[in-house]
């Protein structure tokens, strides 16, 4: 069965109801006439020869009035229609040239009605989509890059293991260690990107202490880095609505990357939290202003040199910042080259 053209139903409807209206007004009009013409009858005692003519005329009257409904009709619902298909078919040739040059091109709005709040929305659908597969686009290319780097240096090792190191122990170790080290890294890659893609678990029953989780954390980097000094100033003990992990993962990412990114003279981290603000500072080497806006982007890293050396793929500021996001916390940082970086988690949801 065909169906039919929202231009054809929009004139149907848009004639039905204007016909309508005119056929009612036209059938009080004709009723009341004729009521009349039985009043004035029975007054001046109506001839019946006179009364037929009479009679005649209305019912032509009523139907000239049901033609001219019809026309009237047809003609209103034709110039409606055409008024609103209008932007419906500027709409309809600006999604052809989107579908043609590509998501750069946007709707062309007119006016404050329904339909340009529809096509605002539509191009702030097309921006979001366009900028979500541009980061997918670069996602794929920089996952792509990180996993060529490690992969090849395992390739290379396993090569050169079966032409020379079968039968040199020095050798045959070497290149085993250097696998171990690229496969860990693949697994580090991978758990990491493991968790930018799943969905994250963010309900809590209770809230939880920051102090006690801040020492335990703490403790566990001075065992691994003793030298380094700690310098914990807990001055609240207002409770967060936050999963110990989480809030675990947090601390792990911002202090392990104030260790990576310390300076050699000033090993020296500072976490502190009042006012539902928990801070960490480093004395390290600091980060750029034209960076600082992008360091939360999956794989990006200030500093490649150092991020190189101490295996950072520059995916935890980008995990940190989804974690915060997801509680609808923010997490922002402070920094100034060669002096200080100063990352701010504050528990309080944006929304209130």
């Amino acid at each position: 069965m065909k169906k039919k053209s929202f231009r054809f139903q929009l004139i149907s409807s848009t004639s039905l109801i204007i016909m309508s209206v005119i056929v009612l007004f036209s059938l009080i009009l004709v009723l009341y006439m004729v009521y009349y013409l039985l009043i004035v009858g029975r007054i001046y005692a109506m001839d019946e020869d006179l009364a037929i003519p009479i009679a005649g005329v209305v019912i032509v009257l009523l139907l000239i009035l049901l033609v001219v409904a019809l026309v009237t009709s047809i003609i209103c619902g034709v110039v409606i229609s055409k008024r609103f298909l209008k932007t419906v078919e500027q709409f309809t040739n600006n999604i052809q040239k989107i579908k043609s040059d590509g998501f750069e091109h946007r709707l062309k709005i007119e006016g404050n009605d329904e339909l340009a709040m529809l096509g605002r929305e539509f191009n702030e659908t097309i921006s979001l989509a366009h900028q979500a597969l541009k980061q997918q686009d670069q996602f794929v290319s920089d996952a792509s890059h990180e996993l060529k780097t490690p992969l090849a240096i395992i390739k290379g090792n396993i090569e050169m293991l079966q032409r020379w190191g079968k039968d040199d122990p020095e050798i045959l170790n070497n290149g085993l260690e250097v696998a171990h080290s690229e496969v860990e890294r693949l697994a580090q890659l991978c758990n990491e990107l493991l968790h930018l893609t799943r969905e994250m678990k963010i309900q809590c029953d209770n809230p939880i202490e920051v102090g006690p989780i801040v020492e335990e954390i703490v403790n566990n980097f001075k065992e691994m880095h003793p030298e380094f000094e700690y310098v914990i100033t807990i001055n609240s003990t207002d409770q967060v609505w936050m999963q110990p992990e989480h809030l675990k993962q947090l601390l792990i990412i911002l202090i392990d990357n104030a260790i990576k990114y310390a300076r050699d003279d000033s090993k020296k981290i500072e976490i502190s939290y009042d006012s539902l603000k928990l801070k960490v500072k480093d004395y390290g080497i600091g980060i750029d202003a034209d960076k600082i806006e992008y360091i939360f982007d999956r794989f990006y890293r200030a500093d490649e040199s150092r991020a190189q050396n101490n295996n950072n793929f520059g995916l935890g500021l980008a995990i940190a910042k989804r974690v915060c996001s997801s509680y609808g916390y923010s997490l922002e940082v402070a920094s100034t080259i060669n002096e200080y970086t100063e990352f701010t988690i504050t528990f309080i949801r944006s929304s209130e």
